[in-house]
């Protein structure tokens, strides 16, 4: 919430702006500076809030049973990698039809991003829910709680679906004034629309897992999902049957 104001702020000065403004470079950089105050940020907080309370300090024992450890951050690791590489694999495959298929692929996939991040947050809130329901024996409750998470994601979803429907013509023009682009950007909402419902039931699906501790379930799930059938069906269909970038999203 601190740092949003100063990004918008750092986008107009150095993207926008008549005197300091350096065009598209700037963009990047002022990510870089918002990441980087962020990291500060939170480092302030942990320095001089409460929290620092709870850390003890560097203890051998604190690398004890660290196989433990690994064995559900890998394959968590392995989930979140696996899907987004699998995107990046298919930005690139985009790349190659041109310019403004680039150009809307890219629009289409922040837009989802967008969206994404509402589940994806009512997903951190559901994978600790869930592990201390199970923790604490009770199952039921924690079943409960993986339902009413599920049908908040897919509300979430429906509501992205409802702004592109009313909203999809001028969407593009949010980011671009190329008619090209516009039009390429048209062809993709409906795909995209099936994408961002279940892109938002995957978030929470995908921490439900981890509140039961089951990342590598997860891990193989993607895996297979996106290396064995959403990556290469989407290049099939992208060059061989001439989808192009529409391929990408279908498939995802």
């Amino acid at each position: 919430m601190f740092i949003a104001p100063i990004h918008w702020f750092c986008n107009f000065f150095f993207v926008h702006s008549p005197t300091y403004g350096i065009g598209f470079t700037g963009a990047p950089i002022v990510t870089v500076i918002s990441n980087w105050l962020m990291f500060i940020g939170i480092l302030i907080y942990i320095r001089f809030s409460r929290a620092i309370e709870t850390w003890g300090g560097w203890d051998i024992s604190a690398f004890y049973n660290m196989s433990e450890y690994f064995k559900l951050a890998l394959p968590a690791v392995v989930t979140v990698c696996a899907e987004w590489v699998g995107f990046k694999l298919l930005v690139i495959g985009v790349s190659y039809f041109g310019a403004s298929q680039l150009a809307a692929n890219a629009i289409m996939l922040n837009t989802n991003t967008l969206v994404y991040q509402f589940s994806n947050g009512l997903g951190f809130g559901t994978s600790p829910r869930i592990g201390n329901l199970i923790g604490a024996a009770k199952p039921r409750q924690a079943r409960i709680a993986a339902k009413m998470a599920l049908l908040a994601a897919g509300f979430i979803g429906v509501l992205g679906i409802l702004f592109l429907v009313f909203c999809g013509d001028w969407w593009a023009l949010v980011y671009t004034s190329d008619p090209d682009v516009i039009s390429e950007t048209a062809k993709l909402i409906p795909a995209l629309c099936t994408l961002i419902v279940s892109d938002g039931i995957n978030a929470i699906l995908s921490a439900i897992l981890r509140g039961l501790g089951r990342q590598k379930v997860g891990a193989n799930i993607f895996l297979f999902a996106f290396y064995v059938c959403a990556v290469p069906i989407g290049l099939y269909l992208g060059y061989v049957l001439n989808m192009q970038e529409v391929a990408s999203h279908n498939n995802n």
